[in-house]
């Protein structure tokens, strides 16, 4: 892959209650990626076309940080999951970082009972 040379990053807590287990075993911890409403969405450009990845953070030095790979929208499901959000709910859901629980535990991830969840959005197109 090349490497593109501009990124956004962005970091949010998410309690380990709240990780999405999968249907056929709450042993496996789902993290989702969507389109969610918010303030700002009349001043972006949609279909979201930005390539994007997510990581769960190891807060041990050095770390092993669970990565997603890189997702392109242009390439993943339809135009669809991607369009602008409705004020009313959150757009289904197209990709997703899936991992055992045991692997939380494993290492340093979590955080009073949370973890660190990173974006990198891609800004060249």
């Amino acid at each position: 892959m090349n490497h593109l040379s501009s990124t956004r990053d962005s970091y949010c807590r998410i309690p380990m209650q709240d990780l999405i287990s999968t249907a056929e075993s709450t042993a496996s911890r789902v993290l989702q990626g969507i389109c969610n409403p918010r303030a700002y969405d009349d001043s972006l450009e949609w279909p979201f076309k930005l390539k994007h990845k997510i990581q769960v953070l190891d807060h041990d030095v050095p770390g092993e940080d669970l990565f997603s790979r890189v997702w392109d929208p242009k390439e993943l499901c339809s135009g669809w999951n991607w369009r602008k959000p409705d004020p009313l709910g959150d757009n289904y859901e197209c990709v997703g970082l899936g991992f055992p629980q045991d692997t939380i535990y494993s290492r340093n991830y979590l955080h009073n009972n949370s973890i660190t969840v990173k974006l990198t959005v891609f800004l060249d197109v």
